[in-house]
């Protein structure tokens, strides 16, 4: 499976500055080194990476885990939201696909 991460845009401050620095994490299913992360964007709440990850499937009955972060440094990062991405649901073809993430998931 090629995933290229393109871009994200109007990003909620999230910090009592106003400061927001997004990457996004991808992970395949539960699979052991299936994992990637985009590069951390600083200080852009419509960023652009363009970056080009491979997994290799083994089930195509699993979903695919995006999660969009705020990096902080010297505290836990924040979650801005997710997506689950069946890949049942992506076909055999490439295509571009945009997709809404939802709010994180509070405890």
């Amino acid at each position: 499976l090629f995933v290229k991460v393109m871009s994200a845009k109007d990003l909620p401050d999230l910090d009592q500055f106003g400061g927001l620095d997004p990457y996004i994490t991808l992970k395949l299913g539960s699979e052991k080194g299936t994992r990637a992360k985009t590069t951390v964007i600083h200080n852009n709440k419509n960023p652009y990476w363009g970056e080009r990850f491979l997994f290799e499937v083994n089930n195509s009955t699993t979903n695919l885990k995006v999660e969009l972060f705020d990096e902080d440094i010297g505290t836990q990062d924040d979650q801005v939201g997710f997506v689950e991405i069946p890949l049942s649901s992506l076909g055999d073809q490439a295509t571009v696909q945009t997709y809404e993430l939802h709010p994180p998931k509070k405890l």
